[in-house]
């Protein structure tokens, strides 16, 4: 068993996970269920957390077969089954500035439980959890990322902007995940009490490929 990484804040914890000096794979198979789904069996190498124990992730790097088993909600991770083509999905390029984000449907792999879209690059994983009412993640964008966010368990909102357009995303089932490409702006509020929001990365952190100024965003829009 393994410690997470958790980084605290007033507005609620975010643990996360990358594949740099902690995991022996790359998580690039992710999938994700609510409290009540049923225990999933799990070949190594491979690791999954129950969010009763946000902080602990269980792993299996040899192959040992794993059970993830608790209250939930669940994650596990794993490497990719078979090479996939490292890029986007086809859908993800065909957005307009009318449709700067698009909700998409996540695979359903097992009675339960969802899983990563085919072809998309996951990294990093991350999810926020203990929000306080009134709290707001976000505010900042990405020069690079391509970013997914799921509402594991509960609900939230989610803004997004171009500079020229905003939207308002209404997070409120695991079977649905908004895409963010690079060059947009989010803030996530209206968090539910108990909520846990699931993140999935293109890459991994890299502090240089935030933009935290709302200023500078507009100022960089415009080049």
């Amino acid at each position: 068993m393994l410690s997470v990484p958790v980084v605290r804040d007033h507005r609620g914890h975010l643990a996360y996970i990358q594949q740099s000096g902690f995991l022996p794979f790359v998580p690039s198979d992710v999938r994700w269920a609510a409290s009540g789904a049923s225990s999933e069996a799990i070949s190594g190498p491979a690791g999954f957390i129950s969010l009763d124990n946000p902080e602990k992730l269980h792993i299996s790097p040899s192959g040992e077969p794993l059970s993830a088993v608790g209250n939930g909600p669940f994650i596990t991770l794993r490497p990719e089954a078979a090479p996939q083509p490292r890029i986007l999905c086809a859908t993800f390029h065909s957005l307009t500035t009318s449709t700067i984000c698009r909700r998409i449907s996540a695979p359903e792999v097992a009675p339960g439980w969802f899983g990563t879209p085919p072809g998309f690059p996951c990294r990093r994983i991350y999810y926020i959890y203990d929000t306080p009412a009134g709290a707001v993640r976000g505010g900042h964008s990405h020069l690079a990322e391509h970013r997914l966010l799921i509402a594991l368990k509960g609900q939230m909102r989610v803004v997004v902007t171009d500079s020229m357009t905003t939207l308002s995303f209404q997070l409120s089932s695991p079977a649905e995940a908004l895409y963010i490409p690079p060059g947009i702006w989010r803030e996530i509020d209206s968090f539910e009490a108990g909520s846990v929001c699931l993140a999935l990365s293109s890459t991994e952190y890299d502090p240089d490929d935030y933009v935290r100024d709302f200023s500078m965003f507009k100022s960089l829009k415009r080049l």
